[in-house]
Formats: structure tokens, sequence, C-alpha cells
């Protein structure tokens, strides 16, 4: 387990099939920078949902309800110095809302006080926004990196 905690949204296809997170196009995006940044030894990546959504539609405040006693279970064994929100389900899932942007300073969460928290840009969101949500994406994780050197 790493000190840096990845958080994505929901299996996609490719996830389905493997049952491993992030395998399909956005998983070759995000082990890319990942290689770039050589932190693959300090990360570890789950999803806020465990189940694909039928026809890959945003997941409901019930489907999230559903996993979210997993999912903070996962954190607080993990115990990460660093947690990074891919997405706005994973914004959501936290427990906050709209006014948690990609981009946004770090913040704090009172379940984990002793983490440093912040929202970018999930892989899938860049892989359509181009360069730019890219960018955005690579500094939130060499910031990750920076933070538990």
């Amino acid at each position: 387990m790493g000190p840096i905690l990845l958080i994505g949204e929901a299996p996609g296809s490719a996830e389905e099939k493997t049952g491993k997170v992030f395998m399909g196009r956005a998983g070759k995006l995000l082990n890319k920078l990942l290689k770039l940044l050589e932190m693959y030894h300090l990360v570890y990546i789950t999803n806020a949902c465990r189940c694909r959504p039928p026809k890959n539609r945003n997941l409901t405040s019930t489907e999230l309800e559903a996993c979210n006693y997993y999912f903070r279970k996962e954190i607080d064994i993990i115990k990460p110095k660093v947690i990074i929100l891919l997405g706005r389900t994973a914004v959501t899932a936290i427990g906050f809302g709209a006014d948690v942007n990609a981009g946004s300073e770090y913040f704090y969460c009172e379940s984990w006080p002793n983490a440093y928290i912040k929202a970018t840009w999930h892989p899938a969101y860049c892989l359509r926004r181009g360069k730019g949500a890219t960018q955005d994406l690579y500094r939130a994780l060499k910031w990750a990196k920076e933070m538990v050197a």
C-alpha cells in the first residue's frame, strides 16, 4: 500500500472484464503519467463504486451509498498521506459537493485529518478534453508525490 490513494469513479468495461481498476484507455493514460513521474510504488488505486453502472451512466447517490462502507473502510486501512480524487464522482463519494473543483488547492476532511486531499480531472475526461486537462492531472499527481517525499 502506498501513501498516495487515487480514487476513481466506477469500473468501466475493461475493468469489469479484468476485475482490476483503470485498465481501459483512461487507465493507460493514468499509468503513463505515473510512469513518467516514477511513482507507481507510492500509489494505491481504487474506485468509489465497485459496480459498473448500466450503459456507463453517472452513478446515483443510492449506488454510491451502497459502496460507501467498503470505500471508507479501505481508506481507514490504507491510511494515505495524500488522497487524489479523480473526477466529480470521487469528490461526491468522499462527501464534498460542487464547491470542490478540479485543480483546487488541497483541502481538509474531518474524517481523515492526517491526509491532504486534492481533486483533479478523471483520466477519461482528460482523454476527451485534451492537453490542458491532462496537464492539470499531471500537476496533481506531481504535487502528491512531492507531498510524500
